[in-house]
């Protein structure tokens, strides 16, 4: 459960990004270490249905390592 950082209210995390080009694109964030290993995480959604605020975020346990 998030909770949202401006009113304290409990975020719908049953929510994602959608790019209106493509309805096949799973959006990833990729982070690179200066050895040049990237790793790649889902990113997910938190929406405040109180006062509107969007939060992205990724679960650590869902990273992966690729060379």
């Amino acid at each position: 459960m998030r909770r949202c950082p401006i009113c304290q209210s409990e975020m719908n995390e049953r929510a994602w990004l959608a790019d209106r080009a493509s309805m096949m694109t799973d959006l990833v964030v990729v982070e690179q270490t200066k050895l040049f290993k990237k790793t790649y995480a889902n990113l997910h959604v938190g929406v405040c249905p109180k006062c509107g605020h969007v939060e992205l975020y990724i679960d650590p346990k869902e990273r992966k390592d690729h060379m």
